[in-house]
């Protein structure tokens, strides 16, 4: 049985990490998954719809990204990551808006739901205008510094 994994499947360096990387993706997507029905469980149980109800759902769909990326889905592994992306948006977005108008109306301000709304709006604007780059790259031609 000196096969050196053949066995269990493919051996090394790389392929020991993409193993592990599935490993954490899986527990990620099984502990999410948990708490997301436990959030569902308490909405049911009459306490509301918060936007803390969507976080582990936004980690639940990047854990599936993970995995789909992982066994070579990539055009799935890229839907469900865009889920990811608009979950964790609505959840920061439904924590921000409300505390940015406590503010401007100087009334008491939730901070920490003030600053996570503060930093999705940066990161979703960040997203926006490097995504705008790069496809404005990709559409202009590459100049070679031969032809100059």
């Amino acid at each position: 049985m000196g096969s050196g994994g053949k066995v269990l499947g493919p051996s090394g360096k790389r392929a020991r990490q993409r193993r592990n990387e599935r490993i954490l993706a899986w527990v990620t997507l099984v502990g999410s998954g948990v708490a997301g029905v436990g959030g569902l469980v308490d909405w049911a149980l009459g306490n509301g719809l918060e936007a803390q109800t969507f976080w582990p759902f936004a980690v639940a769909a990047w854990a599936t990204a993970l995995l789909l990326k992982s066994y070579g889905r990539k055009r799935a592994a890229g839907i469900a990551n865009g889920l990811s992306v608009g979950l964790f948006a609505v959840g920061g977005l439904w924590l921000g808006i409300p505390a940015a108008l406590h503010l401007v109306r100087g009334e008491s301000v939730d901070w920490l739901d003030f600053s996570v709304g503060v930093l999705v709006a940066a990161v979703l604007v960040a997203a926006l205008v490097a995504e705008g780059l790069a496809r404005r790259r990709k559409r202009r031609p590459a100049c070679s510094p031969a032809s100059s």
